[in-house]
C-alpha cells in the first residue's frame, strides 16, 4: 500500500484494533475466568427482556430464577417449533418471541423444505459484530493478517424483506457490511457485490477483484471450497481477466444492478503493469494463489468436519508457510464461539451473548443424557450443542456436535466435528435425512417403481452426494439420480446454491441388488442394533459407512459415473 491515503487508512486501522482491545478484550476475558456467572448473567438478561412476549408469559420467564428452573420451564425445541411465533412476529410485529423487533432475518434450509428465517435483534447484531471484533483484534494481535489487504468473501447481506421491510439475507454478509469504515477498507471486496444474482458473474468478477490486487495478506471465507472454486473460475477465465484488467472494464458488468455497477466501479482501475506481472505466470494446473498472491500469510476458513477435505485440497495451492485460521464455531442461528489465539487456534464459546448447554453425544444418541453447563464439560468428549440467543431461540437444539479441546482460564473451549444424527454437511448445505427420504420417494414414485432401501452417502472427499439404491430397474438410475438432485435442490435453498456455484457436483446413483437391504440390516444387528428396534439411517457420512456395498452393486449399462462403493481416508473408491 502506497500514499498519504494508505498511510492514513493504515493509522485509522490501527487506532481502531486499539480500541477493540480496551473495549473488548478486558471484558471476554473476565468472562472467561468465570465463566458460570457470565452464563447465568446472559440468561437473565435474555429472560428479563422477553418476559413479556407470548414465549415468555407461556413459560413465565419472570418466576425463572436461575439454569435449573430454566431447564425445567422450557422444552429442548427444533426449528419447527417456532416457526409459528417467528412468522407471527415478522408479519404482525407482535412481540412473539422477543420485545425488541428483529433488524434482519438469515435465511438457511429448513427440514421441511420450506427455508428458515432466523431472527436477529439489534442485540443479537450487536453481539455478532462484538465476536468478529474480537476475532479480528486477534489476528491483528497474533497472526499479522493485516499487514496488507484482506480478500474475503461472504454471503449477501440482503436478498429479500419481510412484508414489514425488514431485510433477509446472510448473517455474515449483514456484519461484513457493518463492519467499522477502517476495517471495511482492508477489504477488497465490496459487500453490495456478494449479492450478484449470475453466480458464474460473480464468481468472474470475484476472480478480477483479487488478481487486480497484489498485497493481499489475508484470505478468508468459510468454506475452504469457496477458494478452490475460485481458483478454477481463474484458471478457466485467465486471458480474459487479464485483458480486462489491462483495459479497466470488467465484462459482463453492464449486467450488475446499479449499487452493485457502481461499487465495483469504485475499486477498478485500469492496470495494464499488473497484467502483464501476472502474464508471467505459468497459467493451468501451475497457477496458484501464492503465486497470484506472493504476500499471503494466512488464511481464515473453517478447519474441522467436512471442511477438513476441501482444506486439504486447498492447502498445496497457497505458500507452504501459510497460516491456517479456524474460523469458529457459526451457524445461521447464532455464533458459537470465537477464535482468539490464531497462533494455536484456539477458540472460546460466545459466553456473553448466548447461553449454552450440553449432552454427551452417546448419551444423548441413545435418546437420554443429562443436561450441562459450559464449565461441567470434560476435554476431549464430545457433546450435542442446544443455545438459548438474544434473538428469540430457547433451548434450541443446535443438531451440532462439537469437542472439548482443552481450557482457557476457567472455561472450556470448543471445535465443530459435524452435524448430528439425520444431517450432513459438506459445503454448507445442511441436508436432512427428512429431504433425503422425500426426495427419492418422489423420484421413485415418478417413475412408477418402489426403493425398498437406500442410503445417500456424503462423500466430502469428492463434494458430492452418492445414492445407493436398490431398485428393480437398472436402467431407472441415471433419470432417478437427476429427479433426486432436481427435488433437493427444490427443496433445500443452500443444496441448490452449492449445486449451481459448482461447489457440489451433481448427484450419483449406484444401483444395488435386490435383497441389499436385509443384508444391511443383518450387518447392523451383528455389530450391535436391537433387531426389533432397527431403524435405518438413510443420510450418512460416506466416511461411516462400513457395510460392503461393492459386493451388492448393479452394473448399470451406458453408466458414466463409476460407481464408488468402499471408502478410504481419500473417499469413496
Amino acid at each position: 500500500m502506497n500514499g498519504f491515503a494508505d498511510r492514513l487508512s493504515q493509522a485509522a486501522f490501527t487506532a481502531g484494533m486499539r480500541f477493540t482491545d480496551w473495549h473488548l478484550w478486558g471484558p471476554f476475558q473476565r468472562a472467561l475466568a468465570d465463566p458460570a456467572a457470565a452464563q447465568a448473567s446472559v440468561l437473565a438478561r435474555i429472560l428479563g427482556a422477553n418476559a413479556e412476549t407470548a414465549f415468555g408469559r407461556h413459560h413465565r420467564f419472570d418466576r425463572i430464577q436461575g439454569p435449573a428452573d430454566y431447564r425445567r420451564a422450557v422444552p429442548v425445541a427444533d426449528y419447527e417449533s417456532f416457526r409459528p411465533l417467528i412468522m407471527r412476529q415478522a408479519e404482525t410485529g407482535e412481540p412473539a418471541l422477543t420485545t425488541a423487533p428483529p433488524v434482519f432475518y438469515a435465511r438457511t434450509s429448513g427440514t421441511t423444505g420450506e427455508a428458515k428465517l432466523v431472527p436477529v435483534t439489534g442485540a443479537g447484531m450487536h453481539g455478532l459484530a462484538t465476536a468478529q471484533r474480537l476475532f479480528a483484534c486477534a489476528q491483528y494481535r497474533y497472526a499479522d493478517s493485516f499487514a496488507g489487504r484482506v480478500f474475503a468473501i461472504a454471503g449477501a447481506a440482503v436478498e429479500d424483506r419481510t412484508q414489514r421491510g425488514v431485510p433477509i439475507g446472510s448473517a455474515t454478509g449483514a456484519v461484513y457490511a457493518a463492519m467499522p469504515s477502517p476495517v471495511r477498507r482492508r477489504y477488497i471486496v465490496p459487500a453490495e457485490l456478494f449479492g450478484v444474482d449470475d453466480y458464474d458473474l460473480r464468481d468472474y468478477v470475484l476472480a478480477f477483484l483479487g488478481l487486480a490486487a497484489r498485497d493481499v495478506s489475508c484470505m478468508a471465507t468459510a468454506n475452504p471450497s469457496t477458494f478452490i472454486r475460485l481458483l478454477e473460475v481463474v484458471r478457466g477465465n485467465w486471458d480474459a481477466l487479464l485483458d480486462d484488467l489491462k483495459s479497466g472494464h470488467v465484462r459482463g458488468s453492464e449486467n450488475l444492478n446499479p449499487q452493485q455497477r457502481e461499487a465495483l466501479q469504485a475499486r477498478i482501475q485500469a492496470d495494464p503493469v499488473r497484467a502483464r506481472e501476472l502474464r508471467r505466470l505459468a497459467v493451468g494446473p501451475g497457477l496458484s494463489f501464492a503465486s497470484i498472491w506472493p504476500e499471503l500469510r494466512s488464511v481464515v476458513t473453517w478447519t474441522g468436519g467436512s471442511c477438513g477435505y476441501a482444506l486439504g485440497a486447498l492447502l498445496p495451492q497457497l505458500p507452504p508457510q501459510i497460516r491456517v485460521i479456524e474460523a469458529g464455531y457459526q451457524a445461521s442461528e447464532c455464533r458459537g464461539t470465537v477464535n482468539i489465539d490464531p497462533l494455536r487456534n484456539i477458540c472460546a464459546p460466545a459466553l456473553t451473548a448466548t447461553f449454552f448447554e450440553f449432552v454427551e453425544r452417546e448419551k444423548w444418541e441413545a435418546g437420554g443424557g443429562e443436561f450441562l453447563r459450559i464449565e461441567e464439560l470434560e476435554e476431549g468428549r464430545m457433546y450435542h450443542v442446544f443455545v438459548t440467543t438474544l434473538d428469540g431461540l430457547y433451548r434450541y437444539d443446535m443438531k451440532d456436535i462439537v469437542r472439548v479441546t482443552g481450557r482457557l482460564d476457567a472455561t472450556p473451549c470448543l471445535e465443530f466435528v459435524q452435524k448430528g444424527r439425520g444431517y450432513t454437511n459438506i459445503t454448507g448445505e445442511k441436508l436432512s435425512e427428512t429431504q433425503a427420504i422425500a426426495s427419492v420417494g418422489r423420484a421413485a414414485s415418478a417413475h412408477g417403481l418402489t426403493a425398498p432401501f437406500f442410503l445417500l452417502a456424503a462423500d466430502e472427499a469428492n463434494a458430492v452426494y452418492r445414492l445407493f439404491l436398490e431398485l428393480g430397474e437398472a436402467r431407472a438410475a441415471p433419470s432417478i439420480g437427476a429427479a433426486v438432485d432436481r427435488t433437493l435442490m427444490e427443496m433445500n435453498i443452500e443444496y441448490s446454491a452449492k449445486r449451481r456455484g459448482g461447489r457440489l457436483g451433481a448427484l450419483a446413483c449406484v444401483v444395488l441388488r435386490p435383497g441389499t437391504g436385509a443384508a444391511y440390516r443383518r450387518h447392523c444387528v451383528r455389530r450391535g442394533q436391537r433387531d426389533a428396534q432397527f431403524k435405518i439411517q438413510h443420510l450418512q457420512y460416506a466416511r461411516n459407512l462400513e457395510f460392503d456395498l461393492a459386493k451388492y452393486t448393479v452394473r448399470v449399462p451406458g453408466q458414466t459415473v463409476r460407481p464408488a462403493t468402499r471408502f478410504d481416508r481419500r473417499g469413496l473408491v
